[in-house]
């Protein structure tokens, strides 16, 4: 007996032993963890990339390519800018865009063919758009499947307050300066907290809101046209998913409200048979845009950027401080679906679970996707870089939106969203747009780079010619489900009620 308990007692020391190394081991940092604190006060890279949203992280796999070396300085603790997602509701379910405009455009921007038994799409095209969303997968699954950086590679946490570039291109004077000298006035330099970074270039992919809101310096000043003067209208946005107690809604659910101006709105609900037919929850996820979110900022005055809302917890109404937001977007889709089912109160007395994020206040996003505008015609065919040191100084003068931006004295050039590659109206504010802004930069900064003459030899092409055609926004369509889908439902509901 004595031997058995004295056996046991070393069992339980190891066993705690155990435990206290798996504490300790999974207190350390992950791969994905800020890593801000551990380096250096003064970092130096080629290229500086500002923002691993889609943009900077395409601008970064252009750059790897080439073998040139660089850094990612992320605001957040992860990658991916709004292509978040949520795995509250069973599966993972977009928290930031949903819609794909073509399905080739995915495989375009992972440099590669996707293999179709990881990224899916629904069968099923949006009736409201004429568009694609994926099935079983999401935006953020893409990024960390096909485009995540490498540890060495990205510093999280890092909210760049400043950046210095020079002010202008090199005179006869400067070629005359010592070595020592060039270098130091030649470099871009950017400061987050206490440590500096030191780069040849940088790649600014920083939403157009943070841009704005000057709470990121620039000596000298970025010109004016392709900031405060910007043409775009960044929408507020809101992004809500909700879990029900049964399938109230049509299968394929797919509606909206669209306010075409004065100012333009939109709000789309998609139910998750839809997004992720694998789910065993009865999910509804909604977008909510422009003037639509707008009313919701205005009846709350929390600071924090989100919420689950979990209505099995007792109080939930009074301990939950988006109760306001909450009682709204319920009774607008109390009113909407009692329409169609002619039944009171059909969602919120079925309301399960909800999560809501508002892009607006988180800091390094400050909105939802920006307002589709007319973009002037590029100069030229749109392709990486220009030979001529001489067009950066017209550059300054005549800066370019769209259509691929150009390096601000020779060192600083924009991408993102906000900075459409391709100029059509229709897929301004997509994902795979924005991605082919951060490619193009790239290619700007490696024509700097490269020997003259060099080719560039990224694995991301674009097709030699575009015949995916997609029509925007139809109001006629917004918000109609067929009789054969309320019909499914119905038959669906009677069930589950017998």
């Amino acid at each position: 007996m004595i031997r058995i308990g004295h056996r046991i007692q070393v069992s339980l020391y190891a066993l705690f032993g155990l435990y206290f190394v798996f504490i300790l081991l999974g207190s350390g940092q992950n791969e994905y963890e800020p890593t801000l604190s551990s380096l250096p006060s003064l970092v130096e890279t080629d290229v500086l990339i500002i923002g691993a949203g889609i943009a900077g992280l395409t601008a970064a796999a252009t750059l790897r390519d080439q073998g040139v070396k660089f850094t990612i300085l992320e605001a957040s603790g992860s990658i991916g800018g709004r292509l978040q997602k949520t795995n509250q509701f069973g599966v993972g379910f977009d928290m930031g865009p949903t819609l794909v405009y073509e399905p080739a455009w995915p495989n375009i921007i992972a440099r590669k063919d996707v293999n179709a038994t990881t990224m899916r799409f629904s069968s099923r095209k949006l009736p409201c758009y004429g568009l694609w969303v994926f099935e079983n997968y999401t935006w953020n699954d893409f990024i960390m499947d096909h485009m995540q950086p490498q540890p060495e590679e990205i510093v999280h946490s890092c909210f760049v307050e400043s950046v210095s570039y020079p002010k202008s291109k090199k005179s006869k004077k400067d070629e005359e300066k010592t070595d020592a000298n060039k270098q130091e006035e030649d470099r871009v330099t950017a400061v987050c907290g206490k440590h500096t970074f030191h780069a040849k270039h940088i790649i600014v992919t920083s939403p157009l809101n943070v841009l704005k809101s000057g709470d990121m310096k620039f000596d000298p000043p970025l010109p004016k046209a392709l900031v405060q003067d910007h043409p775009a209208t960044v929408m507020d946005g809101i992004k809500v998913v909700m879990e029900f107690k049964w399938p109230f809604y049509p299968k394929y659910m797919d509606m909206g409200w669209y306010q075409p101006k004065d100012p333009p709105g939109l709000t789309k609900f998609y139910g998750a048979d839809l997004l992720q037919p694998q789910s065993r929850n009865y999910v509804i996820v909604g977008d909510i845009l422009g003037s639509h979110a707008t009313q919701y900022y205005d009846m709350t005055d929390t600071p924090n950027a989100q919420h689950v809302l979990n209505v099995k917890k007792p109080n939930w109404r009074r301990d939950w401080t988006e109760a306001n937001f909450t009682n709204h977007i319920l009774k607008i889709l109390d009113k909407q679906m009692n329409n169609y089912f002619l039944q009171d109160d059909v969602v919120s007395k079925n309301l399960i679970k909800m999560q809501v994020i508002y892009w607006n206040k988180v800091k390094a996003i400050r909105g939802g996707s920006i307002q589709p505008f007319q973009c002037a015609p590029p100069a030229d065919d749109g392709s990486s870089g220009d030979d001529d040191d001489d067009d950066d100084e017209t550059d300054e003068d005549k800066p370019k939106i769209c259509g691929g931006t150009q390096l601000i004295n020779g060192k600083v050039i924009l991408a993102g969203e906000a900075f459409p590659y391709i100029t059509n109206p229709d897929e301004i504010g997509w994902v795979h747009n924005a991605a082919l802004s951060g490619r193009h930069a790239a290619g700007q900064v490696l024509t700097k780079l490269l020997p003259k003459g060099a080719k560039i030899t990224s694995k991301l092409q674009l097709p030699a010619k575009t015949d995916w055609q997609s029509p925007w926004l139809n109001p006629k369509l917004m918000g109609q489900i067929t009789k054969e889908e309320i019909a499914e439902a119905a038959a669906k509901r009677a069930e589950l009620i017998k």
